[in-house]
Order: structure tokens, then sequence, then C-alpha cells
């Protein structure tokens, strides 16, 4: 179908675009994505990720990361039999993979902080040891909502995997307001009622 072929095309031009990336996936039959899979649902590109999977190949065992600094979640780890090793995909640097249990809260500490970690590097400039300064009011009332969004987020503490998920995408809209990825009534919203357009 045209549409949903556009749409996926859209999707992975955001996703290179992304500042930071979460590929998710259900480990719960005790098999991990394989590291093609991985970067073709990425790149969408069958060619590219053969590519970039030969590249990789070639430096088995040197420094370089195939997914470019994405996050690569192994979730629901819980559903494992008892004593199993959590999964891991060869080829993908250690410290970015995060064996996690949404139903359990296991690995979740580990994946916040590693986020939280990544966050602050965006924010600070990779180390630049600046804060960002944030000069108007309605993107700081925006970011405090995000904020107050994943406190509460991790306050759940892995327990009603439904409220969590609603804080995080909570926290991601109010973040997307900030960006300039808002919706159009949410725009026109703002328009007539802070410039009074028709009286």
């Amino acid at each position: 179908d045209v549409i949903e072929a556009e749409g996926m095309r859209r999707a992975r031009a955001l996703v290179k675009e992304a500042p930071m990336r979460l590929l998710v996936a259900d480990v719960s039959a005790g098999q991990v994505p394989s590291l093609a899979g991985l970067l073709n649902l990425i790149s969408g590109d069958k060619i590219a990720a053969a590519a970039a999977l030969e590249a990789t190949d070639a430096n088995a065992g040197g420094e370089g990361d195939p997914l470019d600094g994405a996050l690569l979640v192994l979730n629901k780890i819980d559903a494992l039999p008892p004593g199993t090793s959590p999964p891991r995909v060869s080829g993908v640097p250690f410290e970015n993979q995060f064996a996690i249990s949404c139903e359990t809260g296991q690995g979740l500490d580990t994946l916040l902080a590693a986020l939280e970690a990544r966050v602050r590097a965006l924010v600070e400039g990779e180390g630049a040891g600046e804060t960002a300064l944030v000069t108007r009011a309605r993107h700081r009332e925006h970011l405090e909502q995000a904020v107050g969004a994943l406190e509460r987020f991790a306050r759940l503490d892995g327990v009603m995997v439904d409220l969590a998920a609603e804080e995080l995408r909570i926290a991601a809209q109010e973040v997307g307001k900030v960006t300039g990825r808002v919706h159009v009534e949410e725009m026109l919203d703002i328009i007539f009622r802070d410039f009074c357009i028709g009286k």
C-alpha cells in the first residue's frame, strides 16, 4: 500500500535524525533479534543493512557500534526459565544492551540511569559543562510537565505497566511541544488563545 510505505519512509527518516533511539525486543521465547534484522529495522534498506553488517564483521573485535548509539532494550526477561542468563545480541556493545522486565521491574534502574546519562549529555552539550537555559515560560511549563511525568513513571517501579507507558507518552508529548513537534489542533488552540484572532 502506497500510503503505508510513505508512512514507513517518513518514520525511518525521523529515526535517523533522532538524538536518541531505543530498540525494544521481546525475548520471552529465549531468542534475541539478529544484528542484521536490527540494522534493517533502523535503515529500512536491506542493502544498507547488509553493508553495515559487513563493516561490523570486518571490524570484529574492534571499536564501533553498528547501531550507531541506539539503546537495545531486551524486554520480558521474567518469562525466561529460572537461572537463564540475560540474552545479548552479538556485535552490539554490551553497555548499549539492557535486559529488563517491565512486569517485575528487573533491570529498569539500569536502563533509566543510562537514559538519564544520555539526556544529560544531550542537554549539556556532550560535556560542555553548560546547563540548558529555558527562556520561555511556556517551554519551562512543558518541561516541568515532562519531568513530573518521568518522576511518576519512576515511582511506578515496574508495576502497572499501562500507567507507566502513559507517563512516558505524556513526557514525550510535553518535550515534543518544546521541540516543535506538536499537533495542528494544539497549535490552533495556542494561536486563538494567545493572539486573540477574530476578536
